[in-house]
């Protein structure tokens, strides 16, 4: 999945079910289901859309990562990248990993 942090994974998982279900329940509802017959079916249909749509999404964020059309901002992955540059045991590093870290946000 080329780098994606398992907590950010999880909660684009969650979005997705979440997401996918409020389009499919909102659907049902317009066309005239009530709310107790519309929640059950409703979750199931828009969690596995939403994961398919997820899926498919992160097999193009791969796919245009991998051919370069698309740099990941990581901020945490750049953080600590920086840090180890920075010649670690206190002594002057930490100006230019404090530059690096604050260009990260500037870019």
């Amino acid at each position: 999945m080329t780098g994606v942090a398992p907590g950010r994974l999880i909660s684009w998982v969650i979005t997705a079910v979440l997401v996918g279900w409020v389009v499919v329940y909102n659907i049902m509802r317009v066309a005239g289901s009530t709310p107790a017959d519309a929640a059950l079916p409703s979750f199931l249909i828009g969690a596995a859309l939403g994961l398919v749509a997820l899926a498919i999404i992160m097999f193009v964020r791969t796919r245009l990562i991998a051919s370069g059309r698309l740099r990941p901002m990581d901020a945490d992955a750049d953080v600590i990248s920086v840090s180890s540059e920075g010649g670690g045991g206190g002594g002057g590093g930490g100006g230019a990993a404090a530059a690096a870290a604050a260009a990260i946000f500037l870019d």
